[in-house]
């Protein structure tokens, strides 16, 4: 293979589509249809193997950056959603409790990175409607010596910021 050129190729026996640049691997889209920057291969972590990984051998590869260049007073923009009907294009309505999403911070303990560190979670607080989506954010952390995290502060959908007693 030429290494100055770029190669686009289909791999028959791992069903993948691979882009590469100077003869490096850099993006593979998997048979799964997961899209893999960084790594031919998917890794599942706590749990969780990722529709998207994004795999840097460097604080620069393993930065995603999303900039607004607009004239306005809009930035970046992060959006996690959920619904409860199941399929793609659906809009069923979320219950108390139920997650919006979360944020996890994992970190490498010398057998694997599936230990959690921190984690914000986004829930549903109270009872939704239409037009109506009462909302909580809970941040956790893992003390030391444990193995899972712990609700340290919420601010509930009236705005009130609590701490939990458990602890």
């Amino acid at each position: 293979a030429d290494h100055d050129a770029g190669e686009i190729r289909y791999t028959n026996s791992s069903d993948s589509l691979n882009f590469d640049t100077a003869g490096v691997p850099r993006m593979t889209i998997d048979s799964s249809g997961r899209l893999l920057l960084g790594s031919t291969t998917s890794r599942t972590i706590a749990g969780h193997s990722p529709r998207f990984l994004l795999n840097g051998d460097d604080y620069n590869q393993a930065t995603l950056q999303i900039t607004s260049n607009q004239g306005g007073t809009s930035g970046g923009f992060i959006q996690i959603s959920h619904q409860r009907s199941g399929s793609a294009g659906g809009n069923t309505i979320l219950q108390d409790g139920d997650d919006f999403g979360r944020i996890r911070f994992t970190g490498g303990d010398g057998t694997n990175i599936d230990s959690r560190g921190a984690e914000i979670i986004a829930q549903v607080d109270g009872t939704p409607g239409v037009d109506d989506m009462p909302g909580r954010l809970m941040f956790m952390t893992t003390a030391d010596g444990a193995q899972s995290t712990t609700e340290r502060l919420r601010i509930d959908s009236s705005g009130n910021v609590t701490k939990p007693t458990s602890f």
